[in-house]
């Protein structure tokens, strides 16, 4: 019986999988713009597609985008032929296959009825459906990463080896798609210590738990951390943070956020990390962690209140916050409870003080959602439970109790709606006036070509070299473009008044001293886009 009950699993499961692919299928269509960083990781699978190496966007060997995700988009597109829907394609398997660890995890913790339970709300939720269909890296990460937790609570409850040596692999994957991962793996080694500390038997023995996470870890993620090496000088498991420190230096100025990442001097030579980021990230090195702190905690008062406004709106509605409280507390915790419910805390209060020590985006949240929706199907559980206990007679029946936790679960997934309604998670930068002019530059500009903008869609579609608009005022831009030998400014309505000190390159009627005004459209409402070329 316990065999052809896991049988079944297996194929229901395997079925609710092959729904969420659907789902995301459809979904990807309308996607007619790649997402900003996703232009970065296409333009690495190009490269190493066409054996050029490493080079990103910029030119340059890149030293921020890890090499997995590019990797596997290079090599879906060899069935594909587009690296755009290679990425939409990976991006949607991984946030599909997500349900399986999710589906594991939960009948661990909790029981069978709630496994299923998460796992259709993981296969519909419409904030994965969105993370899922685009060309961003969460989705496969939020894949690894929930693949670890179920491998690592398995690790700590079976003491087997081979769960801390997949726990190590999994880990290292999800590093190597997004370097944050690596914080995970740490706060794993700390708390399988302190387990072993605190069952206080067969100590040497445990201790081989942690010490094959790290191995296994460091194994996958040495050809990566011995990349940085060779090309920084120093061990490293990330450039990002040497980025950010140099730009949190110059905020420390008295400069604005804009101005320490796009500035420009009296000679229109870069402040920032124009034009090539990977620049600073192989000459910085981060600074002392200590002070650090005092940037760190005013950029977590600052997320304040876009998380409290973005959160509940984009992640998580209302009604999915009070079933989440309602399965937490509706019955009483005993020792074993409480392990669980901890274990689950602390990834996600690591996943959301990542969030609050970064610029507040909604993707960011991607990782921490499947953990969230397991406790939501708990309170979904509990929910059942309680109106199966109700005395009523229509309420005996089972069709009627299977149409209440049906209801429950489509109440669950519309609260979150609203993110298709009044907010586009995966909006930022899908400028759809950018192919318009890509569809120009590639029928009337000469190439190669360096083409300068607010967003790297023009650049993406055109084949050109692309260059960051500065924060700067009007002739230093003009003068960075020239030093630079840009041939084309592109100027989008939809972003314009960002840089106010060029708005009236847009608005003006005239051509600006030194451009020459070559293409103009205003065919979509609000989203008119102005190529300049650079005299």
């Amino acid at each position: 019986m316990g065999q052809t009950d896991n049988n079944k699993d297996k194929i229901y499961v395997a079925l609710i999988v092959l729904a969420a692919i659907i789902i995301r299928l459809v979904y990807i269509p309308l996607n007619d713009v790649i997402e900003v960083d996703g232009i970065e990781y296409a333009v690495l699978a190009k490269s190493i597609l066409a054996g050029k190496g490493y080079i990103g966007l910029y030119n340059s060997i890149e030293l921020l985008f890890p090499p997995l995700y590019p990797l596997m988009i290079a090599a879906v597109t060899f069935l594909t032929g587009d690296v755009e829907l290679s990425a939409r394609i990976i991006s949607t398997l991984s946030g599909a296959l997500t349900i399986v660890p999710v589906f594991l995890l939960t009948r661990e913790i909790y029981n069978k009825t709630t496994a299923y339970i998460a796992a259709v709300i993981v296969a519909a939720y419409p904030f994965l459906i969105l993370a899922s269909a685009s060309t961003f890296a969460e989705s496969p990460f939020t894949l690894f990463l929930t693949l670890s937790t179920y491998l690592f609570y398995m690790s700590l409850k079976t003491d087997k080896k081979r769960y801390s040596i997949l726990t190590g692999v999994m880990m290292g994957l999800g590093y190597l798609i997004k370097p944050v991962g690596v914080y995970f793996m740490f706060t794993m080694i700390i708390i399988s210590g302190i387990v072993i500390l605190y069952k206080k038997r067969d100590i040497m023995k445990r201790a081989a738990m942690p010490a094959l996470i790290l191995l296994f870890f460091f194994i996958i993620a040495a050809p990566y951390i011995n990349f940085l090496h060779k090309r920084t000088g120093r061990y490293m498991l990330e450039g990002k943070s040497s980025v950010n420190y140099i730009i949190a230096e110059r905020m420390s100025t008295g400069l604005s956020s804009r101005e320490a990442h796009y500035g420009l001097d009296e000679e229109g030579n870069p402040l920032g990390i124009l034009p090539d980021h990977n620049l600073y990230a192989a000459k910085y090195q981060y600074g002392s962690f200590i002070k650090s702190i005092p940037r760190l905690l005013k950029t977590m008062a600052a997320n304040v209140k876009p998380i409290y406004k973005k959160f509940p709106l984009v992640v998580i509605s209302p009604w999915i916050i009070a079933l989440v409280f309602y399965g937490l507390f509706k019955s009483a915790w005993d020792a074993r409870r409480l392990y669980n419910e901890l274990l689950l805390a602390v990834f996600v209060t690591l996943q959301m003080l990542f969030i609050f020590l970064h610029i507040m985006i909604a993707r960011y949240f991607v990782p921490l959602v499947p953990i969230i929706l397991i406790w939501t199907a708990y309170g979904i559980y509990e929910l059942y439970e309680w109106f199966c206990c109700l005395e009523a007679k229509p309420l005996q029946k089972e069709s009627v109790r299977k149409a209440f936790l049906a209801l429950v679960i489509v109440i669950t997934l519309s609260s979150n709606l609203v993110v298709f309604i009044t907010y586009t998670v995966y909006d930022e930068g899908k400028v759809k006036e950018a192919r318009i002019a890509a569809d120009w530059l590639n029928k009337n500009g000469k190439s190669p070509r360096k083409v300068m903008a607010g967003h790297a869609q023009v650049a993406f579609y055109s084949d050109s070299f692309y260059f960051l608009t500065p924060y700067a005022e009007d002739r230093l831009i003009l003068k960075y473009a020239k030093n630079y030998e840009v041939d084309y400014i592109v100027l989008d309505e939809r972003y314009i008044f960002d840089i106010p000190q060029i708005e009236h390159w847009y608005t003006d009627d005239t051509d600006p001293a030194g451009l020459k005004l070559v293409f103009f459209d205003n065919s979509i409402k609000g989203a008119g886009i102005k190529i300049f070329e650079v005299l």
